[in-house]
């Protein structure tokens, strides 16, 4: 997969993730949750404007982060030795916030269901691409 074509990916991510995050907007709570403790209570709340659009701003942020970066590092040959798995990383990383960002909207839409068990195995799958993109870089 190319560079060009990882980073269209990402922008499609990011705007469904504002498109839900709009759709959603008029119905929900003036405050949502926003912070689940380690046994999947709440305890941490947000205007609903910050709830609603913090993630699809996040991901924009860590997309320009992620993207942009190659470009400053002063050993750019290296990078083009695993870049479709940084590329990847990109990737992965935004579906993992569109998976954060659909949990906390259903959430404050009414739905109830334990955090912990669906964030676990989207956790466990980041760390595992971790793992794949530490075996292919360079230093």
């Amino acid at each position: 997969m190319t560079t060009k074509k990882s980073a269209y990916i990402c922008l499609v991510l990011i705007a469904v993730m504002a498109v839900m995050g709009a759709y959603a907007y008029p119905h929900l709570p003036v405050e949502v949750i926003s912070h689940w403790d380690a046994a999947g209570k709440p305890d941490g709340y947000m205007p609903r404007i910050f709830g609603v659009y913090l993630a699809p701003l996040v991901s924009f942020v860590v997309f320009l982060i992620i993207f942009l970066a190659p470009r400053f590092d002063p050993l750019k040959v290296n990078i083009e030795y695993f870049r479709k798995y940084y590329d990847g990383l990109a990737i992965v990383l935004l579906i993992f916030l569109l998976h954060v960002q659909i949990i906390v909207l259903l959430f404050n839409l009414g739905y109830r269901f334990n955090i912990v068990q669906l964030l676990a195995p989207m956790i466990g799958g980041f760390f595992f691409y971790l793992g794949i993109l530490i075996q292919h870089t360079r230093r």
